[in-house]
């Protein structure tokens, strides 16, 4: 399963139980994992990219990213922003960039995301 929709079946749980069941657990392990092995790390990612489960829904995901911009072999400058992935019926999700984000740096990115949310995702 793509992980986006991996991502709306995992929140529809946790979001069914208010997070107090064995089930929400599970399913934050899941996310976890999600986190920690798909979604953007490394190679610039330096500080990984979190999901915000408060205020993402199955209909919208909020993730929490930054960049560690390189110029010349030396770092230079951090780029902070949410990226926010809302369902389509033309393209299947649209990603969004809010914070200090230029247009190099919103194509970069959106290709890296995108290619997170399109990676399968084993099912636990």
């Amino acid at each position: 399963m793509k992980t986006y929709k991996r991502l709306a079946h995992l929140l529809a749980q946790i979001k069914a139980s208010n997070r107090i069941t064995r089930r929400a657990d599970i399913a934050e392990s899941a996310i976890w994992h999600i986190q920690e092995n798909i979604l953007p790390q490394g190679s610039g990612f330096d500080h990984g990219t979190t999901l915000d489960i408060e205020n993402s829904a199955v209909n919208k995901f909020i993730f929490h990213s930054s960049y560690h911009h390189m110029t010349d072999g030396n770092y230079t400058h951090w780029t902070e922003f949410i990226v926010t992935v809302t369902p389509s019926f033309l393209t299947e999700y649209t990603i969004d960039f809010s914070g200090d984000v230029n247009d190099e740096d919103d194509a970069y990115f959106g290709d890296v995301f995108a290619a997170a949310m399109d990676t399968e995702d084993e099912e636990d």
